[in-house]
């Protein structure tokens, strides 16, 4: 049996035989659908169907949700959970989560109680939605953001980041991580690389003839291997990748200097054997 209060002849409140309670439009068209969760609150209506909040627990087990049959007390998830309707189905709906998470046992160590928001990539029907965590608050104080993440930091982002109003969509970089639509200020950058040029102080390393490199300078107007400024303009610098090619060239004039050296000393050699037989 179910307890049911009405106002002016229309149901406004019902507690189900096991105990659930259900908080407006619960029978529409003469069609009555159950509370989800132990609190069920109908808060308006949207193309004559009702959006809704309800309250619930649901359970986990070595971070997987498991059905109400198989939960141990202790694994008992709560949830706040919000609903809206898609269409002419009474029962499917948009829905989006917040849950307290307990994650002991999942495959990190011990991460402990999370406080998760999560939604479902598609409509649902109530009741049979499996929504996924998009982002994920530790007692740590650590947040993340993406499926079903475990923040290793205080900010763990597990995809793309844009700050600023604008991103590049095309050309050579829309496999960003970061895209930052103005200045960014730090006392260090470190990047990684996995060349670097000393490979030019090598024995076998092809120095190219300086007027071979004349040639070419005044062929493109600018060093071979580094883009021109109309590439630059239109692709950007990758600044690991400059810095290792401007190391290269600064390494190979350095070759050059070394050599002109030798030459001017041979000179030099030659203008005093002339001058000592004079």
């Amino acid at each position: 049996f179910s307890l049911i209060i009405k106002t002016n002849n229309s149901e406004r409140m019902r507690i189900n035989e096991v105990g659930d309670v259900s908080i407006g439009r619960e029978n529409w068209a003469g069609i009555y659908i159950p509370p989800v969760g132990k609190l069920d609150i109908n808060v308006g209506c949207w193309n004559l169907q009702s959006s809704k909040i309800s309250f619930d627990v649901r359970g986990t087990y070595f971070g997987q949700r498991v059905k109400e049959s198989e939960m141990a007390i202790d694994s008992l998830a709560p949830s706040i959970r919000f609903y809206r309707p898609t269409g002419s189905d009474l029962r499917k709906s948009f829905n989006y989560w917040i849950e307290l998470r307990d994650l002991y046992g999942d495959e990190k160590e011990d991460p402990g109680f999370s406080l998760d928001f999560l939604t479902s990539t598609s409509t649902t029907y109530i009741g049979e939605e499996e929504p996924t965590t998009k982002v994920r608050f530790m007692g740590n104080g650590n947040v993340g953001i993406g499926d079903e993440i475990i923040p290793l930091a205080k900010l763990h982002v597990d995809g793309n980041v844009i700050i600023g109003s604008t991103t590049i969509t095309s050309g050579n970089h829309t496999d960003f991580k970061l895209s930052v639509d103005g200045k960014i200020v730090s006392k260090e950058l470190i990047v990684t690389l996995d060349d670097w040029g000393d490979y030019v102080f090598n024995d076998d390393y092809n120095l190219l003839p300086l007027y071979e490199l004349e040639s070419l300078i005044k062929k493109d107007k600018h060093l071979p291997e580094i883009p021109s400024s109309s590439e630059v303009i239109k692709n950007g610098v990758a600044v690991g990748e400059m810095q290792a090619k401007l190391l290269k060239k600064i390494e190979e004039l350095t070759l050059y200097v070394i050599e002109l050296k030798k030459e001017n000393e041979k000179l030099n050699n030659r203008i005093n054997n002339i001058e000592n037989n004079k």
